[in-house]
């Protein structure tokens, strides 16, 4: 029953802020697709890198593990072609599909991803998510990300962050801002880099500082590929 309340609970945030239902939890199914019931690893550094953010309590990404890193490559070629490898992968209707951080840097390009992370966080999960009539991206959510403080997908209690990127077009945010929003549930921050918006929000227990630092710690996310 707690875990139904929570989702219900996130569902309920994630359709105000415009996108119905759990960014990160629509990619469950074809989680399962691919890797079936076994969880792959993927190789970090030996020590966790604490980054001097102020009074956050960071991490450095490079301690994190990426769930889809050992995916299959596709990340070599045009964006278009990509986005069409990446969508042969999805097995039903859900518009969330599991992929590599190379695959999505090569999909949406100059798209940036935090290179610091609340400290608890042990994994990080990666989709592109496509507008299902004409089979490319989705323009208001391109890609979503996942922080995961356990084995993704086995808590919901264990999720520490979720971000999703897509078109700053329509926007009143401008570039260097980021705009704060407290609810219930946590804290979500807003802002835009380029021709792209990102939301990150990041639920109880994590501070408005963490999730701020969290925010502000984004870089290309090109540049922080294995």
């Amino acid at each position: 029953l707690k875990r139904l309340v929570v989702l219900t609970a996130l569902s309920v945030l994630f359709a105000a802020c415009g996108e119905s239902g759990l960014l990160d939890t629509a990619g469950d199914r074809s989680k399962d697709f691919v890797f079936g019931d076994s969880l792959p690893t993927t190789s970090t550094n030996a020590s966790t890198v604490i980054v001097p953010a102020g009074d956050g309590k960071l991490v450095s990404t490079r301690s994190v593990a990426w769930l889809n890193d050992t995916l299959s490559d596709s990340s070599t070629g045009s964006a278009d072609f990509v986005i069409a490898k990446v969508w042969q992968r999805r097995t039903d209707e859900t518009r969330f599909v599991q992929a590599s951080r190379a695959e999505i840097a090569a999909a949406v390009p100059g798209i940036f991803f935090p290179t610091a992370v609340p400290e608890d966080v042990t994994w990080v999960t990666s989709q592109l998510v496509f507008d299902l009539a004409s089979a490319t991206l989705d323009a208001d959510v391109s890609a979503a990300f996942g922080l995961w403080s356990v084995d993704p997908y086995t808590s919901e209690e264990g999720r520490r962050g979720i971000l999703r990127v897509g078109s700053s077009g329509g926007t009143t945010l401008v570039e260097g801002e980021i705009r704060p929003e407290q609810t219930d549930l946590g804290f979500v921050m807003t802002w835009v880099v380029g021709t792209y918006r990102y939301e990150l929000f990041c639920p109880i227990p994590i501070s408005e500082t963490a999730c701020r630092e969290t925010a502000e710690s984004s870089r290309p996310l090109a540049n922080q590929l294995p």
